[in-house]
């Protein structure tokens, strides 16, 4: 679905492939630390607990930012 969403959010082939860079690098360079980072917790904790209270949050934060992200709009049109 993130994929597509892709597509759907320019109008044009190169608008495609520059937001397509840019969501990706940047999705792939937020989600490298997290697995070493939940495993550390739990190592540090000695349960599932606090790992998971995070990604409760994480995911909350997520459903913020992607509220306005699924608009109807194109990247190209601007504000």
């Amino acid at each position: 679905m993130a994929l597509t969403m892709i597509g759907l959010r320019a109008r044009t082939g190169a608008g495609v492939v520059r937001l397509s860079a840019f969501v990706q690098s940047t999705g792939y360079l937020l989600c490298v630390p997290g697995p070493l980072l939940i495993g550390t917790l739990n190592d540090a904790t000695g349960g599932w607990h606090v790992p998971l209270a995070l990604m409760a949050v994480l995911m909350a934060a997520q459903i913020v930012a992607g509220a306005p992200a699924g608009r109807d709009r194109c990247v190209e049109d601007g504000d």
